[in-house]
């Protein structure tokens, strides 16, 4: 089973108060984001597939590996739209492992038990937490619904929160999305289709199955703010 690294990573480090993309931001002397990602996903899978920016891949390409093809998402129109921006890269490969762009607290043993999982199911790796930001709720084994405080969502004190690492099969991904984005399901508070849905109508509307992997450490599900 061949699996393909996406990180949708078209973020400004606003908030970590640097001009760079959040990617290339420094988070030491010597390294930024980007460096500790690829050093934790590498030896799980065959190649990455980077969304940034129009002329960051150009800019930072000092930090670019040969394994490593670049994609562009012109606008900011949400984690779904980056990621199918690498569709035509990513489709020759029998998965997609994606991992959010500021995601460097994941553990080699969590990116093991996940890639090893690599069928035709979802892999989802979640976390109990006090309060989460976003809450998968499931009844009767579905998942039939992903609340999200973004959206002005109440998640459930102690629910089951992500830790922005997802691995899916990419047969037949490309009309699930459309599917999906026909719905026009947008969120109530940003007006966006919001990807993490997603997962719930693959579930419940297109039958494809979902295997949850329990994470124990929430720090896990911290991305760099």
């Amino acid at each position: 089973m061949s699996i393909c690294a996406v990180v949708p990573a078209a973020g400004n480090g606003t908030r970590l108060g640097s001009e760079d993309p959040k990617v290339f931001t420094k988070v030491s002397s010597n390294k930024v984001v980007w460096d500790f990602l690829y050093e934790n996903i590498k030896g799980h899978v065959d190649a990455f597939n980077l969304i940034v920016k129009p002329g960051v891949g150009e800019k930072y390409s000092q930090y670019i590996k040969p394994d490593t093809h670049i994609s562009n998402q012109d606008n900011p129109l949400g984690m779904g739209d980056a990621i199918f921006k690498g569709y035509d890269y990513w489709k020759e490969f029998d998965h997609i492992l994606i991992v959010w762009g500021d995601q460097i607290n994941l553990s080699s043993e969590t990116l093991k038990s996940v890639t090893k999982s690599a069928d035709d199911k979802i892999v989802l790796p979640l976390v109990k937490s006090e309060k989460p930001y976003v809450d998968y709720v499931f009844e009767d084994g579905k998942l039939v619904k992903v609340l999200q405080s973004r959206e002005g969502d109440k998640c459930r004190r102690g629910g089951f929160s992500d830790i922005g690492v997802f691995l899916l099969p990419t047969s037949n991904l490309k009309n699930y999305w459309s599917d999906f984005l026909n719905l026009e399901k947008r969120g109530n508070k940003t007006g966006e289709i919001n990807f993490l849905p997603f997962f719930s109508f693959l579930n419940t509307k297109c039958n494809v199955d979902v295997r949850k992997i329990f994470i124990e450490d929430e720090c896990e599900s911290r991305g760099l703010n």
